[in-house]
């Protein structure tokens, strides 16, 4: 139920008035990420995005995009808060076109999925974090995608426990080699290196150029929040790779609590 349908103060009221603004004003904020083209939920599949939908798919979209403008258009243009009915109807629209673009990011990430995917280590080449030296190869090994970025404040908080538990996980005996590949979301190169610097992370790290790669790695493992903690199995030969854990963070900290990190 609308906010607008419960307020005690009368409708023609400065309060009621200051709330009906600020409501209305919160749906159109919300509506613009669905809005955008690409809406920004599919906008970590890049360029391509539109090629892992049907055309059917994609026209919906337009349409239920250019439905919920116009409505909200018309509604700004009244110059005054829309009424409680109408606020509702302008809700129901917003909410319809949400779950049109979650089903379409559904399908994207399918599609995303069973893809040809570029191998990590091969056609992903890989460095040292600290240094930016060619990273040794990650083939037959179990590797930790960690998706951060300098910006992201969680990232901040979860970096020192990885830190341990990698520690931990290198020199434990009779566990099979493991290493973290940082996959980085910085806004440009000089957050990147900062953050490096900053971190003195011993782990390796996707290239800040490769950001295809960044993008490729989010598609197929479905990340689309930081920090996120991928664990994957790669093949001896390094042609395939096996998901242990779409989100390992944790598991990992409770690794970590429970040998005394």
């Amino acid at each position: 139920h609308s906010v607008l349908a419960q307020l005690d103060a009368p409708r023609d009221s400065p309060i009621a008035a200051a709330r009906a603004h600020a409501e209305f004003a919160h749906l159109v904020s919300a509506a613009q990420s669905f809005l955008s083209y690409p809406p920004a939920a599919l906008e970590r599949f890049g360029k391509g995005w539109e090629a892992l939908l049907a055309e059917k798919d994609l026209a919906a979209l337009a349409a239920e995009q250019k439905a919920v403008h116009d409505s909200l258009a018309a509604a700004i243009a009244k110059g005054r808060p829309p009424s409680p009915e109408e606020f509702e109807s302008l809700r129901a629209d917003v909410v319809r076109l949400r779950d049109a673009v979650a089903t379409l990011y559904g399908a994207a990430l399918r599609a995303a999925a069973g893809r040809d995917h570029p191998r990590l280590g091969i056609d992903i080449p890989l460095v040292r974090l600290a240094g930016g030296e060619e990273a040794p190869p990650v083939a037959g090994k179990v590797v930790a995608m960690y998706h951060t970025a300098s910006w992201c404040g969680p990232c901040r908080q979860f970096t020192p426990g990885l830190r341990v538990a990698y520690d931990l996980f290198r020199h434990a005996p009779g566990v099979r080699e493991f290493e973290v590949v940082q996959v980085s979301w910085d806004r440009d190169e000089q957050s990147f290196s900062d953050y490096a610097a900053k971190s003195q992370a011993p782990w390796l790290a996707v290239p800040f150029a490769n950001r295809k790669a960044v993008d490729d790695l989010a598609q197929r493992h479905g990340v689309v929040g930081l920090p996120s903690l991928v664990v994957v199995e790669v093949s001896a030969d390094g042609q395939t790779t096996k998901v242990l854990s779409s989100d390992a963070r944790q598991e990992l900290l409770d690794f970590v609590a429970a040998h005394g990190g």
